[in-house]
């Protein structure tokens, strides 16, 4: 990664805090601290850019569904191991730990007409009356193999190894 921003000092970094630089001309890249990303999808949204974001799959999160309204490709799900998210120390995060914690790469966009573009390519949703009720408030992402609906549109998780396009900024 030639450019970035440091959430801190950094020799190396082009600047500190990423919100309040410009995003434009993008694409670019963030895995901004959870607490973030909302921030960083209207920062998006604002700019009218397009990114690659890097999230865990909470989806009773608030900032969950504007993922989904502004996603212009499959979201993939990350490949989980004992070398994700260490600290600087080394250390495994704790929901690592509990193996509680899933991440997904998101190829996101401000602009409404790539967002329709991609919606067009999805498969309708529609509601089977004999689902049977869940008893949990969230499932384990990949089980459904599914990231949620928008507009309408069912958006299926695909896998890293099977799919690393997203990755290629360009595509």
């Amino acid at each position: 990664m030639s450019k970035y921003y440091s959430w801190k000092p950094d020799p190396h970094a082009v600047a500190t805090n990423a919100l309040d630089q410009t995003w434009t001309p993008g694409p670019g890249y963030a895995f901004p601290p959870f607490c973030l990303i909302g921030r960083c999808l209207v920062k998006v949204r604002e700019e009218c850019t397009q990114i690659v974001l890097i999230t865990p799959t909470w989806q009773t999160q608030p900032w969950y569904p504007i993922l989904l309204q502004m996603s212009i490709d499959l979201p993939v799900l990350l490949p989980m191991n004992g070398m994700t998210l260490l600290s600087p120390t080394g250390d495994k995060h704790p929901l690592i730990l509990n193996n509680t914690l899933q991440l997904a790469g998101w190829k996101v966009s401000g602009d409404l007409s790539l967002q329709e573009d991609f919606r067009k390519k999805l498969s309708n949703f529609s509601f089977t009356r004999c689902v049977q009720a869940r008893n949990q408030l969230t499932i384990v992402p990949g089980r459904s193999g599914m990231a949620g609906v928008s507009s309408g549109k069912l958006i299926p998780f695909t896998t890293y190894g099977l799919y690393t396009r997203i990755f290629s900024l360009d595509a």
